[in-house]
């Protein structure tokens, strides 16, 4: 809803509570209109953000993970994200929290 609240048109595309090493977290994919970090060099307007979020609770903190699903040479059409897609994203966000060290 926060996303929302910034970006109006901002859209849910996937989201589910997963198991995250022994944690339960929530995973979540939005599509937020013209909030890429990549530039349309013509239009000179931001692309669209397809982004995988990772939200967990752990030792009292609550954690926000995050991975771009649009990069310089591969966009991710939103309108026909597949499973392998949310599977792959779903799979960098766990990567990502098994790196991390909570103490």
């Amino acid at each position: 809803e926060s996303a929302r609240r910034h970006s109006p048109r901002t859209a849910v595309l996937k989201e589910a509570f997963i198991d995250a090493q022994g944690s339960r977290a929530y995973f979540v994919i939005l599509n937020i209109p013209e909030a890429g970090d990549l530039v349309d060099t013509r239009t000179r307007r931001r692309l669209d953000s397809v982004r995988g979020l990772l939200v967990l609770e752990q030792n009292g903190f609550l954690y926000m993970l995050g991975c771009e699903l649009n990069y310089a040479g591969h966009q991710t059409d939103a309108s026909s994200l597949d499973a392998g897609q949310v599977e792959d994203a779903q799979a960098t966000l766990k990567k990502i929290k098994e790196s991390m060290t909570f103490r």
